[in-house]
């Protein structure tokens, strides 16, 4: 038999959103890279949540289970010179039949137009909203009708969420400051002419963000050097060759990440003389070679760069062999 339970949102709720903030951004305002080396983006958040389970038991001794998930949301996300406004309710109806091990219907929607009061303090809400809904079990399309009301329970709770995220070329960092309140939901949702929320909420919190701040900074790379340098030098035939590639910053500090390729001058393109090697922690990457026929050649050493370091070359280097 399949189990509903409600979900721990309540506690993942501060967290979401700031994770949710991080992503959005990123993609809302990724293309940084080409403009400002810092981007600040905000989010306000007021939404509600409930969540409804009820049983229609029968002769298996089980019965068909309905699952309600509502929630209604304003939020905002701002940056410099723009404010982005996302209001939102939507619903989940899953009902399934235990006994036969069957789904009956599967119906979700969302809608921006919607009345959602909330109050400041997280004391009561309440929501109204028509929406229509996609059942994906049955192919069939209907409205709900939601007319429900929160009351808050308990001491609202207030706590921060702070988080650094690294990725490439970029640094992210969060920081989420809101209040989040237990309560109580009642009214009803109205699917195919049925209320299907008779029991009362197993589930259910009015929430606020003060505040989700999110700032962006690129992260330049820095410049790098890559010098190359061989032994022996001369070689003799099918002698094997140790090349060092070098890498360095400006300032003489070694690279100590990516990877270097080991390339030959032929005619007017390339060869790659050895599969490529990653940067040790002396800032050199080794390659030995054996395959160099007999007369003088041209090699050059290049490295990849990373988010913290740039691409760089070493001029070329004659290698005779006799």
């Amino acid at each position: 038999m399949r189990e509903h339970k409600p979900s721990n949102r309540r506690s993942m709720k501060l967290e979401s959103f700031a994770q949710f903030i991080t992503i959005a951004s990123v993609a809302l305002f990724a293309p940084i890279a080409g403009g400002a080396d810092v981007q600040y983006v905000a989010l306000t958040d007021r939404s509600v949540v409930a969540e409804f389970q009820t049983l229609d038991t029968n002769t298996c001794g089980a019965g068909i289970v309905t699952h309600v998930s509502v929630q209604g949301a304003f939020d905002a996300i701002r940056s410099p010179g723009d404010t982005v406004k996302v209001p939102l309710a939507q619903v989940l109806i899953d009902r399934y039949d235990s006994c036969n091990d069957f789904q009956l219907a599967f119906a979700q929607g969302f809608t921006t137009n919607f009345d959602l009061r909330i109050n400041p303090n997280l004391k009561t809400a309440s929501l109204h909203a028509r929406i229509l809904v996609g059942d994906g079990v049955n192919n069939t399309s209907s409205y709900a009708d939601l007319d429900l009301v929160w009351t808050g329970t308990g001491m609202a709770d207030r706590d921060s969420y702070n988080e650094t995220t690294q990725l490439p070329g970029v640094t992210i960092t969060s920081h989420s400051q809101g209040a989040i309140r237990d309560g109580v939901c009642s009214g009803s949702v109205i699917w195919l002419g049925t209320d299907v929320t008779p029991e009362p909420t197993a589930f259910a919190f009015l929430q606020k963000n003060a505040f989700t701040e999110v700032t962006i900074t690129r992260i330049k790379p820095a410049a790098t050097t890559t010098t190359l340098s061989s032994s022996p030098n001369p070689s003799s035939l099918n002698q094997a060759v140790t090349f060092t590639a070098t890498l360095a910053t400006s300032d003489g500090t070694p690279v100590t990440s990516g990877d270097v390729f080991l390339t030959e001058l032929v005619g007017l393109g390339s060869r790659y003389l050895a599969d490529p090697v990653p940067v040790n922690a002396n800032g050199e990457a080794v390659f030995s070679v054996s395959s160099l026929t007999q007369g003088s050649h041209s090699i050059r050493a290049s490295y990849g760069g990373t988010s913290e370091f740039q691409w760089s070359q070493s001029p070329l280097l004659e290698q005779i062999v006799q």
